[in-house]
């Protein structure tokens, strides 16, 4: 009897797991504004690279594919401008926030540099 309770309890734990991960991923497919997603606010409201100081110029949200595992997902691009050559201004990221790569500056590419872009819809451009 419990070696049965324990298999339903796993059962139901993965259930949840899985409903809110595929939950996560439809409200991130669904962002039409930078203002629905509170680190992207953030990051529109403090308006440089971190890494830099180079003006933010776009945020798109993006669906990507991870060519080296075959990864698909939904994630975020953000586009500074390009002020130095050691300096990154390209960033995906996924839907939580977490950093997949950057691109320039002196190494070209970190991170996931097998990320291929396979759609973008923009959610914030820049006053210029």
């Amino acid at each position: 009897m419990k070696r049965m309770y324990k298999i339903l309890c796993c059962a139901f734990m993965l259930t949840i797991f899985m409903a809110c991960k595929s939950q996560q991923l439809q409200v991130c497919e669904k962002v039409t504004s930078y203002t629905q997603v509170p680190w992207i606010k953030q990051i529109v409201e403090n308006g440089k690279n971190p890494s830099g100081g180079g003006q933010l110029i776009s945020i798109d949200r993006v669906t990507y594919v991870i060519e080296d595992s075959n990864t698909e997902g939904y994630g975020f691009e953000i586009n500074y401008e390009l002020i130095c050559c050691d300096i990154p201004n390209r960033y995906v990221f996924d839907c939580d926030g977490n950093n997949l790569t950057f691109y320039g500056g002196i190494a070209g590419c970190n991170g996931e540099c097998s990320i291929k872009i396979l759609s973008r819809t923009n959610i914030y451009t820049a006053n210029q």
